[in-house]
């Protein structure tokens, strides 16, 4: 979900967890939690249809009190489930909001389904074009082939692997 705001960002993210304290914590990675945020990017999450819907309506409302809303062309629904083609019904100010199988966060795809085929393939295109880039090093007899590994591992591998982890 993308929101519009003023300039005060920890003002959002004091609004957020306002609001989270009242919800139920899903485990992820040992941890537990009801959003994440960076900046401007905020992903709610929850283990219902019912309690999403609560939590983005008290979110809407608290955001309210200090002048912020929610822009609804850039908000995107998300159900992340091992059974195939749930649909879930939701909209802010007369506008629905869009149900996405998979969606970008943070430069990273996220799926529905956990399949990570997209969020590869695009890691090999970005380290494949800085290869690319980086053709006249690797023509160039006069640099020794121990740098030509070191610029690879650095430039060229290192756009692969981040986010691997």
């Amino acid at each position: 979900m993308k929101v519009l705001f003023t300039p005060e960002k920890l003002v959002f993210w004091g609004v957020v967890r306002t609001v989270d304290e009242k919800y139920e914590r899903l485990a992820i990675g040992g941890r537990r939690i009801t959003n994440l945020r960076y900046a401007d990017d905020t992903t709610l999450l929850a283990s219902s249809q019912e309690r999403i819907r609560k939590f983005f309506k008290d979110l809407v409302q608290e955001s309210a009190r200090y002048n912020m809303y929610i822009n609804a062309q850039k908000s995107k629904i998300m159900v992340v489930s091992r059974q195939d083609n749930i649909s879930v019904q939701a909209d802010y100010e007369g506008e629905s909001l869009e149900q996405v199988h998979d969606f970008k966060f943070l430069g990273s795809y996220k799926s529905a389904d956990g399949d990570c085929a997209k969020k590869i393939k695009r890691r090999i295109a970005l380290a494949r074009q800085k290869a690319v880039v980086l053709a006249s090093i690797w023509k160039d007899r006069n640099i020794k082939t121990a740098t030509k590994v070191k610029v690879m591992k650095s430039m060229v591998w290192a756009v692969f692997q981040y986010g691997v982890e």
